[in-house]
């Protein structure tokens, strides 16, 4: 069987442990031929190619920049990213047969290239699978999971049960409009009222590999890096350079891109290349290196002053002197930026950073500086 495989989230491994990487290897291990076709940004500076990567086939299509720009290029790239994936699949893919295509999750954007590709495979089934459905089976298998508030009930309706109750849904919803409406509105202002705590110090350094200390003066290694000193504990940014994609925000809920829902976040997101290498911010003791069901590969390490600092979504591959119960120094390479987060999926590759203090979760950018990536490298035409 022919199974096509249309979704908005880049594919760079189809060995990596995710939900939809992991029922791509399931189909193509039952003796099924697997199609991939995901969007290739032109911040990549990639083009359109078919690559077979470990029996599955990778169509990369060149698209506008979808992610993390500006409202009008978003727009556009959205607009024109059903053709772009027509005429890749016209150009690399037309003497192909499709039994099964499979779409993810927002359906809309790939309505036209579903109703495409049955045009063309009249026997064809589609199947829209949501991420939702499939971290529902995944949570069912967990017996603890220590981040319950992020459950979420799941209510599924078949078509005869959403066609008696739409009338009903619609007055219900022009009244929950109002209400979010107003409760968006209050967020907003209280939002525009914080103050955001000032940066102490700037980041310049080009490899963070400063060392903490308790006493007596703090060495540096760069001119230009000033690490923040947190009473007897000086942190470092934990990624060289990158772009603070989520601020911290224990207090106010903040939309979450991938649970398509409103929630507080425990740390800063930094983004960056996947692969890009992740350091230790302080001097400290490996606590535990585990694989969160929700966050990803993780790692904590224990610091003085009773600090902790959190490092998650990496990838599943770190070195191998990295484990519980090893010293680490400040700038020591820990792992890489990676994809494995079920719950920010839907962002681009990220270091999601947090630091506690007697178990008390603080903004990390009240203890760390970090340096952006320059615009024109990081969106260059």
């Amino acid at each position: 069987m022919n199974v096509v495989f249309l979704t908005l989230s880049r594919i760079q491994n189809v060995n990596e442990r995710g939900i939809y990487t992991d029922l791509m290897r399931k189909f193509r291990d039952e003796g099924h031929q697997v199609y991939i076709v995901f969007p290739r940004e032109r911040q990549f500076h990639q083009a359109t190619s078919l690559v077979l990567q470990d029996g599955i086939q990778l169509l990369g299509v060149k698209t506008l920049n979808i992610q993390k720009t500006n409202i009008v290029e978003k727009g556009i790239g959205t607009i024109l990213l059903e053709s772009q994936f027509k005429r890749a699949i016209q150009k690399c893919l037309k003497d192909v047969a499709f039994d099964l295509i499979l779409y993810s999750t927002p359906p809309i954007t790939l309505t036209n290239v579903v109703r495409f590709l049955k045009s063309k495979n009249p026997g064809a089934k589609s199947v829209f699978f949501s991420y939702f459905c499939i971290r529902a089976k995944i949570l069912a298998t967990i017996e603890t999971v220590h981040l319950a508030e992020r459950r979420k009930g799941i209510v599924f309706m078949n078509q005869n049960q959403k066609k008696k109750q739409m009338t009903r849904g619609l007055t219900i919803a022009l009244a929950l409009l109002v209400v979010v409406a107003i409760v968006v509105t209050v967020v907003a202002v209280v939002s525009s009222r914080r103050t955001k705590p000032e940066s102490t110090g700037t980041s310049g350094q080009t490899a963070p590999n400063q060392t903490t200390g308790t006493t007596g003066p703090q060495d540096t290694t760069d001119p230009g890096d000033t690490p923040i000193v947190a009473d007897d504990v000086t942190f470092i940014s934990p990624v060289t350079n990158g772009n603070i994609s989520k601020e911290w925000s224990a207090d106010i809920p903040v939309y979450s891109d991938t649970m398509e829902d409103y929630r507080v976040h425990l740390g800063v997101d930094i983004e960056a290349d996947a692969g890009t290498p992740v350091y230790a911010a302080a001097d400290g003791t490996i606590e535990s290196v585990t694989l969160d069901p929700m966050m990803g590969q993780t790692i904590v390490i224990s610091h003085a002053g009773g600090y902790k600092s959190v490092y998650q979504n990496l990838q599943t591959t770190i070195p191998e002197e990295i484990a519980e119960g090893v010293t680490v120094k400040a700038g020591d390479e820990i792992g890489a930026i990676g994809d494995t987060a079920l719950v920010e999926i839907s962002q681009s590759p990220h270091l999601h950073f947090e630091i506690y203090r007697d178990d008390e979760c603080e903004d990390p950018l009240t203890h760390i500086t970090v340096t952006p990536i320059d615009d024109e490298t990081y969106y260059e035409d």
